[in-house]
């Protein structure tokens, strides 16, 4: 950040620019009218009132969840925005699909069979509240047999030829569940396989019981969803910050932003705090964390999808944390989690995940790249390594 804002009660506009980033010891205090923060070492609570009249927003609990849902949703949109952050290691994933669906196909060869697969998993390619959906055009009607199997065969080549993250990693996890359902591709025994039984212990390990259990899970359904929603990432009409300008800021294009009208989690879930996993409730409390739909179990079949189909492939840290950056577009994108619900699980594969902070997440593609810099200045209040809160 070139330049940052300083408190200064005694400026008639509250603040003085200085050059540089903000020292360890100075938080985030309030924010101007087009959301640039002013950052302070006061750590006692200045009256609403005194910010009011220099027309700047005070920094409070609230101003800051809503700013880590911008700053997310940011992320989410420049990973769709720019593929290139995470498609090399998902494009590994892919080569792996191809093979295993290209021996499966000559395996199955009943009609019958590829009808099935297309049946059991139409759902979660072309719901119509879906995030990165295909279109449900491209069905047969389901009297047409022998079209099924050119179905599943355009769900691979939309994964060699797309690149819309969002509609890639939505097929990745759709092809464990048919590695799932149909085992190893020249038709073993699942039990006898150790491939199958790697994928079934790996699944176990990134998707502990307790996301399982709706309890633990710590979310309720919200009786006031209503209904689908075309806004980008987590953000909602019911934000009093201000959001385009930081998005803007941080090298969104706001008229071309990819959008798709869809069910979010933030919509559909409350949470559960009473009855969470009080570990997982712990870190949500202690770090002021939104909550969207608890500790992403989607994030944990992509993991394992990735691992089992590019075996060897995502075995570094940066191959891991591109395919992250993948989950971050498809699942905070859609407005199912936060970065937080995503990077919880993504630490159950040995990345170095400090509560709430972003960069040790985060891969090199991004991170060197022009977008790096206007998004991390423009959220240095959220993500800034040398402080445990932003206040």
């Amino acid at each position: 950040m070139a330049d940052y804002l300083e408190e200064d009660l005694q400026n008639p506009r509250g603040y003085v620019a200085k050059s540089g980033k903000p020292k360890g010891n100075m938080g985030a205090r309030a924010m101007t009218e087009n959301g640039i923060i002013i950052y302070g070492t006061n750590t006692g609570r200045l009256p609403t009132a005194t910010y009011a009249r220099l027309k700047l927003i005070a920094y409070d609990d609230e101003v800051e969840r809503q700013r880590r849902l911008l700053c997310d949703t940011a992320l989410a949109q420049l990973a769709i925005d720019n593929p290139d952050y995470a498609l090399p290691a998902v494009r590994k994933v892919t080569a792996g699909i191809q093979t295993y669906w290209r021996a499966l196909s000559d395996r199955l060869r009943d009609p019958e069979k590829f009808k099935a697969i297309v049946e059991g998993n139409k759902k979660y390619v072309y719901g119509p509240t879906s995030f990165g959906r295909l279109s449900a055009n491209d069905l047969p009607p389901p009297s047409e047999v022998a079209r099924f199997r050119a179905v599943i065969q355009g769900w691979v080549d939309t994964l060699t030829s797309d690149t819309y993250l969002p509609k890639l990693m939505s097929l990745q996890d759709m092809f464990l569940r048919i590695y799932e359902s149909q085992g190893p591709a020249d038709g073993s025994d699942k039990q006898a396989s150790v491939a199958y039984q790697a994928m079934a212990n790996l699944k176990k390990t990134l998707r502990p019981t307790w996301y399982e259990d709706p309890n633990l899970r710590g979310r309720v359904a919200n009786p006031k969803f209503g209904g689908s929603s075309d806004w980008p990432g987590l953000l909602s009409g019911t934000f009093t910050i201000p959001m385009g300008d930081p998005l803007a800021r941080s090298g969104l294009d706001l008229n071309n932003m990819a959008v798709e009208n869809r069910n979010r989690g933030t919509d559909m879930f409350l949470i559960n705090a009473a009855a969470m996993q009080p570990q997982f409730r712990r870190m949500l409390g202690q770090y002021n964390m939104p909550f969207s739909a608890s500790a992403s179990g989607t994030t944990s079949t992509l993991l394992t999808s990735g691992i089992t189909f590019a075996p060897g492939s995502l075995s570094s840290a940066e191959e891991k944390r591109q395919y992250l950056l993948g989950c971050i577009a498809y699942l905070v994108g859609g407005g199912m989690h936060t970065c937080h619900e995503v990077f919880a699980t993504g630490a159950l594969v040995d990345l170095p995940y400090s509560t709430g902070k972003y960069i040790d997440m985060l891969p090199v593609t991004f991170t060197r790249s022009r977008n790096y810099p206007k998004w991390s200045d423009e959220f240095w209040d959220i993500i800034r390594p040398d402080r445990v809160s932003p206040r």
